[in-house]
């Protein structure tokens, strides 16, 4: 009895598909007609966005944009045709009233500011960003007088960030996220669309 109490683990974890963790470097799960998706477990945003300038042009037109964002800085000194562009959005609001926001349709998490990491690559007539690391900051805890800062990946995920929650309340969230980025980042739809 002692032996197969033994035996028994190698039994059980050597039936378990090589297969399962195909997903485990890619894209997971994503939230349909958005550009939010499950990446490695985390949440991102990603979206390609395409232009008629080639890389310099459009580069220079890019680093303007972020340039003028009052609530992004970037990691480092860049040159304004480099081809790709780090930094983080700092005390970021998602603008929720220019979607159809209300008080109570909307997410409560989106009343607070929130810091990310936005990558942008740039290419001749496109440029992808990416923004990872998507943290709600200074959200009142249970305690009074306490604040705590809650990643985007665990509140709008289940089981282990494998996916997705299904809630309403989830998807209005990711769907808030994906329309304030989209906008913000898009060349077309800033000032500097004269161009296009």
């Amino acid at each position: 009895m002692t032996m197969l109490a033994m035996l028994l683990p190698f039994f059980c974890f050597g039936q378990i598909d090589q297969n399962n963790n195909s997903f485990s470097t890619g894209v997971i799960d994503s939230v349909p007609g958005t550009s939010i998706v499950l990446k490695n477990y985390e949440v991102i945003f990603q979206k390609v966005y395409t232009s008629k300038l080639t890389g310099d042009e459009l580069a220079e037109k890019v680093f303007t944009l972020l340039s003028a964002e009052k609530t992004f800085r970037f990691n480092r000194r860049v040159e304004s045709t480099g081809s790709e562009f780090i930094g983080k959005l700092i005390c970021y609001n998602i603008n929720t009233n220019k979607y159809g926001g209300t008080v109570f349709a909307t997410p409560a998490v989106l009343s607070y500011p929130l810091e990310a990491t936005v990558i942008v690559n740039i290419k001749d007539f496109k440029y992808r960003v990416t923004i990872v690391d998507i943290v709600f900051k200074d959200i009142p805890a249970a305690t009074k007088g306490e604040f705590i800062d809650g990643l985007l990946s665990d509140l709008i995920t289940k089981k282990r960030r494998s996916r997705f929650g299904n809630g309403k309340s989830d998807v209005r969230l990711a769907k808030f996220i994906d329309l304030d980025f989209s906008d913000r980042f898009d060349l077309r739809k800033s000032y500097l669309s004269d161009d296009f």
